[in-house]
């Protein structure tokens, strides 16, 4: 795929979802890059309208937590009304509809985002004849109606495509254009954002240095790279806010925070070195991103009950604590910035910021049973 020469980027509904709609960070901050390049970032008209009913969703959630958590604060944190009053109105200033616009646009201005409109470049003729004829995205069984947004917008940037000749790389995770692409003279489909990315990096010193990369993030190595990326990874993953989550044959409730501790990372691997994609490449910067699999400690304290048949009430039973060990990857886009025209010395290269993009919600600790059970 990447001798093919791309003119333009798409990024299908499913990838906006599966990363959380955030789209000023992560893999979306990189479509950053090509604004002044003649390489496009392109969305059909359906996808961003999509993308901003699913953003309104989000913003209107979000909201709700936030009014329920800002009423809770005042009751039992005995935190004036005024004052909480106050807060409202400060978080609260702008509708979902206000946030929604300021996000899109920010996103369209910061990324020279072409949103292709269907009423132009979309064949009916073909649309038709592609329902008819089963063919992709069209399946060959089940309720195809559903599958007319996805088949709108493929023709619709398959004839934008054509009509600018500018092949498109599409970002998805929807098999439907996953299909259609085998057969599209205009438009290839890849699952992975970061070899998306990839594919327009340039062959120059930045590359020669990524090249070389992998061998110094590897644990042992005496990399100072490889030792500011656990330091980076033991303050996220301590700092994680984790949901506790257990079975017993008690009432449960948890009692605090879920403690998180590290202990130990590794990169995910090809074989005898990190997979790593090159997804940002300048004269002075080079971003980069990987897969780290971390492995923490997780402690938490819990109140167990019985339920009184006759008062229809829990009765406190005791309390116990629990540990346990979990693991859980996260993407990770590294910069490094310095002079790299050498890629054999790196004391003019460092690391000058490191992301995380996902972490897990909760964690289990299995059974619970009073701390008596024990003694």
């Amino acid at each position: 795929m990447s001798s093919v020469e791309y003119g333009a980027i798409s990024i299908d509904t499913s990838i906006f979802d599966g990363n959380g709609l955030r789209i000023e960070s992560g893999f979306f901050k990189k479509l950053e890059q090509f604004k002044p390049t003649d390489v496009d970032v392109v969305l059909s008209d359906i996808v961003y309208q999509e993308v901003e009913t699913h953003l309104k969703k989000k913003v209107s959630d979000a909201r709700s937590s936030l009014e329920k958590s800002l009423k809770n604060t005042n009751v039992h944190l005995n935190v004036d009304e005024s004052v909480v009053n106050d807060a409202k109105g400060l978080l609260l200033a702008n509708s979902i509809d206000e946030v929604t616009a300021t996000r899109l646009q920010y996103f369209v201005e910061s990324t020279g985002l072409l949103v292709i409109d269907s009423e132009d470049h979309l064949d009916v003729k073909s649309l038709i004849s592609a329902y008819f004829q089963n063919e992709p995205p069209f399946a060959q069984s089940g309720n195809k109606k559903n599958e007319f947004p996805d088949a709108i917008a493929l023709l619709t940037l398959e004839a934008w495509a054509e009509e600018n000749d500018k092949k498109i790389i599409a970002v998805t995770s929807d098999n439907d254009w996953l299909k259609y692409a085998e057969n599209s003279e205009w438009i290839d489909c890849t699952q992975d954002f970061a070899e998306a990315l990839s594919i327009f990096q340039p062959k120059t010193a930045p590359y020669t240095f990524f090249t070389s990369l992998a061998k110094t993030l590897v644990e042992g190595s005496g990399s100072p790279f490889y030792s500011q990326i656990e330091d980076s990874a033991t303050d996220y993953t301590d700092g994680l806010d984790l949901d506790a989550d257990a079975c017993s044959g008690f009432f449960w409730e948890q009692n605090d925070m879920v403690e998180v501790s590290f202990n130990s990372m590794e990169f995910v691997s090809d074989g005898s070195s990190p997979s790593l994609q090159l997804v940002e490449v300048d004269s002075e910067q080079v971003v980069v991103q990987g897969i780290l699999n971390i492995e923490a400690d997780a402690s938490c304290s819990f109140s167990l009950s019985v339920h009184d048949s006759i008062d229809k009430d829990y009765v406190f039973l005791d309390g116990c604590s629990a540990t346990t060990t979990f693991d859980y990857e996260t993407e990770v886009l590294i910069t490094f910035s310095g002079d790299f025209t050498d890629s054999d010395d790196f004391t003019s290269v460092e690391i000058t910021d490191i992301e995380f993009l996902s972490s897990p919600s909760s964690v289990n600790f299995g059974e619970l049973e009073p701390d008596f059970w024990g003694e």
